[in-house]
Parts: C-alpha cells; sequence; structure tokens
C-alpha cells in the first residue's frame, strides 16, 4: 500500500497556481483547467508579452526619469518658483499600492486564492530588499540618467561572482571573467562619456 498523502491531488499535497503554471502541470485539485491550455503558447502570444513587458519598462523609465528631474509649478515669468520632487518613498508607496491593487485583480480572475502556503514573515527580508533599492533607484535619478544608472547596475556582477568564488566555492573559467569585466566596462564607460 503506498502512501497517497505525498501525491498531487491529496489534501497534504497541494500546490498554487503560480507553482503550477511555471511546471507546466494540469492539477487535479480544483484549479482553473483554461488556465494550463496550450492554446495560448504560440509565438504571437510570446511577441506580445515580451513586447508588451519591454514597453512597460521603457515607459516606466522614462516616466521615472522625468518625474526625478523635470521642475514642478513654475511659470516661465518665475521659473526660480519650480520645485523638484523630493519624495521617493512616497513615489515607492504609490508603486506598491498599484501593484498591489493589479495583484489581486490577477487573483480574483485566475480564481486563485490569497491564501499563501509560505509564511509571510519570510518574505520580509526580500521586501525589504526591494523597498531599499527602488527607493535608491529613484534617488540616483537626481544625478544619472534612467540609461545610465540603469547600465551602472551590470557592475554587480563583479561582487556576484566574488560571492559564489568566495562563499559558494564555485569556479569560472577566463570566459567568465573577460564576460564580466567586458560588460562592466562597457557600462562605466557609458557612465563616464557622459
Amino acid at each position: 500500500m503506498s502512501d497517497t498523502s505525498s501525491q498531487p491531488g491529496s489534501s497534504r499535497f497541494k500546490r498554487s497556481i503560480s507553482t503550477d503554471s511555471f511546471l507546466r502541470e494540469v492539477t487535479d485539485d480544483g484549479l482553473p483547467k483554461h488556465y494550463y491550455g496550450r492554446t495560448n503558447r504560440t509565438p504571437l502570444n510570446l511577441a506580445v508579452c515580451v513586447g508588451g513587458v519591454l514597453g512597460s519598462l521603457c515607459i516606466y523609465g522614462v516616466l521615472q526619469e522625468r518625474l526625478m528631474t523635470i521642475p514642478y509649478g513654475g511659470t516661465t515669468e518665475s521659473p526660480e518658483s519650480a520645485e523638484m520632487f523630493t519624495s521617493s518613498v512616497f513615489l515607492v508607496l504609490m508603486n506598491r499600492l498599484v501593484t498591489v491593487c493589479v495583484s489581486a485583480v490577477g487573483i480574483v480572475l485566475t480564481g486563485d486564492s490569497f491564501k499563501t502556503m509560505t509564511p509571510l514573515n519570510l518574505y520580509a527580508s526580500i521586501a525589504f530588499a526591494n523597498l531599499v533599492t527602488t527607493v535608491c533607484q529613484y534617488e540616483v535619478l537626481k544625478y544619472l540618467s534612467f540609461a545610465a544608472s540603469t547600465l551602472a547596475k551590470c557592475a554587480k556582477i563583479i561582487p556576484v561572482m566574488i560571492w559564489g568564488k568566495i562563499i559558494l566555492h564555485k569556479s569560472y573559467n577566463w570566459r567568465d571573467y573577460a564576460m564580466a569585466a567586458l560588460v562592466t566596462g562597457g557600462g562605466f564607460l557609458f557612465v563616464l562619456d557622459r
């Protein structure tokens, strides 16, 4: 007699839509079957999704830069009365509130549950790190363009490789080091050329 408590579909083994959509498995525990259909996996659908993501990120970057670099409230007669938007924390709060609303609509439309198997306190460190980096991203726009700040992020390859070598005992070949140096150098050349 086999133990069925660890089998998919049993009451003890439940997976969320996000996990199942990643694995592309159809489950038998009441999740919407239309969510897993192969009809939406076409090259056109891929192109639309990629275009949507890239277009959204480009618009987001332009709006971010404009918001942090263009003065507001001044007139042509008295441009010195214009003020810069300075509250990065407020922008991040608004960004997160919109994200929560869009996510809630997505959960409702897909028929998923708001319950999560992972304890919320495990998300705390990731959420805090994301919050701090997003605030810093807005702050850096006061000094660099969005393109320059995005390219400057390429420098993170070097610390990641060092971390992997020291902590995770990974080994890298000369091509990996050359590529990291090339990408980082190219990013810095672009930033310094400004």
